[in-house]
């Protein structure tokens, strides 16, 4: 007796079928075994699975969680390549055969791309049944929002039952998706994010008649607060100083490094002391942190770089005889990342030339080996994230943030930093070359290079500048760590 499976008319749209059971029987469908309860089809009947549902039109499913069901990847793909559905045989015993359908879709995965990309190096098949890739922007043009942000808006209104937005709160809420995207001039495409937001802030316009900036920002506020225990903790320690971060007066070989921390809530930024040692060796700047084995692969590749700068500025000729010991203070998680190595390299530079560093100011930034500083991510949680230790302890009016000046345009800042900022009581400075960063930081001109009269003296910057301090320096350690002559 034939089975009837699925249904449709013939004037019906070809089915889109969003896979939530991506197991053996809800993807493939399953006979019925046998059962006294009345509750469940009579034994022998074959239900439907997703795939029969899709049948003639679209199946999208969950990459991730297909590939963490082996036996269902697989035998997706021997039904797509077979252009047939049968039914999964989970063992080898007596069953009802079933005789296979004929299939007639297209699959749709929903991947992050690494995970495409590992699909295609392992597996020979993937390419074969997957031939066309289309990638979803994670940020739109703000011309683009223009047209887009006010829809979501007046969208959610009509079929949400959400509030109906002001045209103050669709600015608001493309200045908030120009903050998430970390651009001045993109907005994120996450409009998820919109949703949860405008969802947030209808409760507090319910005896409005639309919406308003306040509202939203009032939302912001409360979504903040409740996600906000690791920041609040972090500056309660920062206050009392159980971490101890200086931001103010000067010291020798030390910087406010700024790093990002996440409790997979909100992200916040961290200030860490980045200190430097120098003395007589041969073997350039030590990685603490490496050695100990808690660097990552990109912050030990950053360290590397320092030395190759170092050798660049001040050891064309013969081998950099210094070492040093770079060290993130009061850090007891893994390190990863290169944003730090501006901060390391001003710690080093102060220490070999003993000129103190601005502890008032924190810094941030990637650097080439020919000292050109390259942007970051995270760079506006960084500076809020000074910006409140600096609070904490009184704003001086002299602190500030040293940030790459390719970052300048993801400056998407909250109101309180723009507010000290417009005040004059906190400054942010772009950089675009470490030596930019050496005056303001140590208060000294890094010094600019001439060939040496004397080859004997070999000395390529003046003497009262920062870099000809380090020079000279260096030139001591060498003759320390030279064996005498006798």
């Amino acid at each position: 007796m034939p089975t009837l499976l699925v249904t449709s008319r013939p004037d019906d749209v070809a089915p889109i079928i969003h896979a939530q059971n991506v197991t053996l029987s809800g993807l493939f469908g399953r006979v019925v075994a046998g059962s006294n309860d009345s509750r469940y089809p009579e034994p022998g009947t074959i239900l439907a699975g997703d795939l029969h549902r899709a049948n003639g039109g679209f199946l999208i499913i969950d990459a991730e969680a297909l590939v963490k069901r082996e036996a269902v990847y697989e035998h997706l793909k021997a039904c797509l390549l077979a252009r047939a559905i049968q039914p999964h045989e989970e063992d080898e015993g007596p069953s009802l055969r079933i005789q296979p359908v004929e299939l007639d879709v297209k699959v749709v995965l929903v991947a992050d791309p690494d995970l495409i990309h590992q699909l295609q190096e392992l597996d020979p098949e993937f390419s074969r049944l997957f031939k066309i890739r289309a990638d979803f922007e994670d940020d739109m043009s703000f011309e683009e929002g223009l047209r887009v942000y006010p829809g979501v808006a007046a969208w959610l209104a009509s079929n949400r039952g959400l509030s109906r937005c002001s045209r103050s709160a669709v600015a608001f809420l493309m200045q908030y998706g120009a903050r998430l995207a970390e651009d001045q001039h993109r907005l994120t495409t996450n409009l998820g994010l919109l949703s949860d937001l405008i969802t947030e802030a209808t409760s507090l316009a319910r005896d409005a008649d639309e919406m308003t900036e306040e509202h939203l920002r009032a939302a912001l506020r409360l979504i903040r607060d409740r996600q906000g225990q690791m920041r609040d903790r972090l500056l309660d320690l920062h206050r009392y100083g159980l971490i101890r971060v200086e931001v103010s007066g000067q010291s020798v070989g030390q910087i406010n490094g700024l790093a990002v921390v996440s409790d997979g809530f909100q992200s916040v930024g961290r200030p860490s002391r980045v200190t430097a040692v120098t003395y007589a060796g041969s073997h350039g700047p030590l990685n603490i942190e490496r050695e100990v084995e808690m660097s990552g692969p990109i912050h030990s590749k950053g360290v590397l770089i320092l030395s190759g700068y170092l050798h660049d500025r001040f050891a064309r000729d013969f081998p950099l005889s210094f070492g040093a010991s770079v060290v993130f203070e009061q850090t007891y998680t893994p390190i990863e990342g290169d944003s730090a190595s501006t901060a390391e390299l001003f710690a080093i530079l102060s220490s070999l030339s003993g000129v103190p560093a601005r502890q008032d100011i924190g810094i941030t930034g990637s650097v080439d080996q020919r000292g050109r500083v390259l942007p970051v991510g995270g760079i506006n949680e960084k500076i809020e994230g000074f910006f409140e230790v600096c609070r904490a302890h009184a704003l001086t009016g002299t602190q500030g943030v040293v940030i790459p000046e390719s970052n300048v345009r993801n400056l998407v800042l909250g109101e309180d930093v723009l507010e000290a900022i417009a005040q004059g009581r906190f400054f942010i400075w772009p950089i675009s070359t470490v030596e930019e960063g050496v005056e303001l930081i140590l208060g000294e001109p890094a010094g600019t290079p001439t060939e040496p009269e004397d080859e004997a003296a070999a000395f390529r910057y003046p003497e009262r500048t920062v870099y000809g301090r380090v020079e000279r320096r260096i030139a001591r350690l060498r003759q320390l760590a030279s064996p005498p002559r006798g």
